[in-house]
């Protein structure tokens, strides 16, 4: 351990250092802060200048904004004259918003020591304090993100007339981000309302915070009406949430042009299946997709009209010679042709992709020569879906603008999070137990590493952004323009949709009287409509026997598959920041951190 230490000795030994760092702070009777850096430091080889970093934000517990301190860049000086310096502002995922001051000609270098003054002023300088009932000047003297030695600090606070040595308490820190140890240097006052505190060898990653508390009300400024974020605090968050709204006022308009269904139509009930439909035509029809789900109680649709047997592990054809088919059930019987063994799911796999490709082709081209439809749905729906990207272009600069440079990390994890939301909900599909148990390892540790001013934004932008992306599947799900042909047709399976999931006993009784078939005529749709369970407990109810067509245990009947089974799967450094309640080190205005370029 000594050997460590010694190496470690011997590398800041001839590395660049910060001899003094010197922190002249003026409390004003406002309440406001006149700081002067003076820093003293020393190049080990040639460079053109020093960086100074100060965070303009502070986190609070209070509230999930970062709030601005309002900092005022005064003079910049070196050796006593006026320095070329440049600014900028940067996003730190810890800290918040960054002025990074930059200080150097880049055609010129330099070495050796030389003293740098930086003199700025912040708006907001009193915040709650670490003692129940105080306000304070809470101050990180040294920033915990400075990247060299520094030697040795020195605080010089002076106080304003309402505040002197009797009614004020001081506690210092220092160390890394959270520490609570004192600083070691004694406090020296040189006037009742002027103090000075020294201290020594801090190594890159450590700071120091001085917190002086009085009684609330003696400075016109609140600690709590401080750290409350203002209008400016919020403005980013406010236009990011503007151009939510505009994002879905203007899907909205898309959908409304392309058209869409906002509300199911009011129908009266229908007690049989549509005459001249077929199952997979009024799935289509009732939802405006070709789902792989009807195909199965399209299969029972033909072979209740006698062209097919069904059982758990095969189909088989009649026989029967086809007449009055639509196409698509002619499709479904090509399919089956002389038999379907479906325990063969390997067989089936690359069968039924050519299947479900030609279905859905064939029933998005006939609900318009039809007349059902304007358009093609899928294609309308694509086009909504382009046109909805075009629209969002504004809600994603504006999370870009809100997040600042921050922006391609908050984008990287939002990407990582939907992509372990994508497979964690193919893995609870297909209930694969240990990739559902990784994925949410995995999205859970994204969240709890987050630290800080990162945290804050990606938890607004996930939820905006959910919120978007959830509007826009619900008007995705809803697009397409129906004809009027179209939406009598609708009416009529709504109606019969209604029928069926009421299961009216004695209207069924009085049906299955006249036709002993009733129920075999409609377990197709009840399949399709998913109220297959209650029609099932219509046979027992009713004593009638199950379908001639299917072989089998009735109740199993809506199990069958012929879709191939899913594949299973083998078992930097602090800025400070202020966080309420208690004291630490880093936990104050200021701080940040520097070192050479």
């Amino acid at each position: 351990m000594r050997l460590f230490l010694l190496l470690l000795l011997a590398l800041f030994a001839y590395g660049d250092e910060v001899r003094l760092f010197e922190s002249r702070i003026a409390l004003q009777p406002s309440g406001e802060l006149l700081i002067q850096e003076t820093i003293h430091y020393r190049f080990d080889a040639s460079r053109h200048g020093i960086y100074r970093d100060i965070p303009l934000t502070i986190k609070t517990s209070k509230s999930f904004i970062p709030v601005h301190i309002g900092l005022h860049l005064l003079t910049v000086t070196r050796d006593g004259s006026p320095a070329v310096y440049t600014t900028r502002r940067w996003q730190s995922p810890k800290a918040g918003e960054i002025l990074r001051i930059r200080i150097g000609n880049p055609k010129r270098t330099l070495s050796g020591d030389h003293i740098y003054t930086i003199v700025y002023k912040v708006d907001k300088g009193i915040l709650p304090a670490s003692i129940e009932g105080y306000d304070a000047l809470r101050w990180n003297v040294l920033g915990g993100a400075w990247r060299v030695y520094v030697r040795k600090v020195r605080a010089e606070v002076l106080l304003p007339p309402q505040l002197d040595r009797s009614n004020i308490k001081i506690t210092t820190w220092r160390g890394r981000y959270g520490a609570t140890a004192p600083m070691l240097g004694k406090i020296s006052w040189l006037s009742p309302h002027r103090f000075v505190i020294e201290d020594s060898d801090y190594p890159p990653g450590e700071g120091a915070t001085l917190e002086v508390a009085f009684p609330k009300g003696l400075l016109p400024q609140s600690g709590e009406a401080n750290i409350r974020p203002s209008l400016a605090d919020i403005s980013p968050q406010m236009w990011l949430v503007g151009a939510l709204m505009l994002y879905l006022v203007l899907i909205f308009f898309i959908a409304k042009k392309l058209g869409i269904v906002l509300r199911t139509p009011i129908a009266q009930p229908q007690y049989y299946p549509p005459k001249e439909l077929s199952l997979l035509q009024s799935g289509v029809l009732i939802d405006r997709f070709a789902d792989d789900e009807d195909i199965v109680p399209a299969l029972f649709e033909l072979a209740q009209k006698g062209y097919l047997r069904i059982a758990q592990d095969r189909i088989e054809p009649t026989g029967k010679e086809p007449k009055d088919l639509t196409e698509d059930q002619k499709a479904l019987l090509d399919f089956v042709g002389s038999g379907v063994d479906l325990q063969n799911r390997d067989y089936l796999a690359d069968r039924y992709q050519a299947l479900r490709s030609k279905l859905k082709d064939m029933l998005y081209s006939w609900s318009v020569r039809a007349g059902y439809f304007r358009q093609d749905p899928q294609k309308t729906r694509r086009m909504f879906l382009f046109a909805s990207l075009l629209a969002a272009v504004p809600l994603f600069l504006a999370a870009f603008w809100m997040m600042g440079g921050m922006g391609k990390a908050i984008f990287i994890i939002l990407f990582m999070i939907g992509a372990g939301l994508v497979v964690l909900v193919q893995a609870l599909l297909s209930r694969q137990i240990t990739v559902i148990l990784f994925m949410l390892i995995w999205i859970g540790g994204i969240f709890v590493t987050l630290q800080g001013a990162l945290l804050v934004p990606l938890l607004i932008t996930s939820a905006l952004f959910f919120i978007a992306a959830l509007v826009t599947y619900i008007l995705y799900r809803r697009i397409g323009k129906y004809t009027a042909k179209g939406l009598r047709a609708l009416r009529y399976l709504v109606g019969y949709e209604e029928f069926l999931k009421r299961v009216e006993k004695d209207r069924i009784k009085r049906f299955l009287a006249k036709d002993p078939h009733y129920l075999d005529i409609n377990l197709p749709y009840a399949v399709l409509f998913g109220v297959s369970d209650a029609w099932k407990e219509l046979y027992k109810s009713f004593n009638a026997p199950q379908p001639v067509w299917y072989v089998g245990d009735l109740d199993s009947i809506d199990t069958i598959r012929i879709a191939p089974a899913p594949r299973q799967s083998a078992s930097g450094a602090d800025f400070g920041g202020f966080s309420g309640g208690g004291g630490f080190s880093g936990g104050g205005i200021g701080g940040g951190g520097g070192g050479s370029w």
